[in-house]
């Protein structure tokens, strides 16, 4: 059975490299947008790891990823998506984790800066 550490060890990893490489491969810049083309496309469309929505709350980018797979894919998620941000764009975040979701929350402030 899978331990907590080896679940965010594994999304770590598969995060710092994953969307990057994905990014590459398809010829698009290295920049936000992109992270959620990837998301919404790629991992929601085509490989079904969860349904992206993302919406704006008043000065936060809010992103909800939801799926089927229980708590340990959420923590999965956590990992990927927090070593991914802070990879690619230097944006720690803290997600908000659920049995079957993820709420990430980033100031839109901070978005506007890395898009620079």
């Amino acid at each position: 059975m899978l331990q907590k550490e080896d679940i965010d060890n594994f999304g770590k990893l598969v995060g710092s490299r994953s969307v990057r490489e994905g990014i590459a491969k398809r010829g698009l810049p290295l920049e936000f947008d992109s992270v959620e083309y990837l998301l919404s496309e790629v991992y929601d469309r085509y490989s079904g790891w969860f349904k992206c929505n993302t919406y704006k709350d008043g000065d936060l980018h809010v992103i909800n990823l939801n799926h089927v797979f229980g708590y340990k894919w959420s923590l999965f998620l956590n990992s990927f998506m927090q070593s991914m941000l802070d990879e690619l764009f230097e944006i720690q975040i803290k997600p908000e984790i659920y049995d079957d979701s993820i709420l990430i929350k980033i100031p839109i402030r901070q978005l506007q800066q890395v898009q620079r």
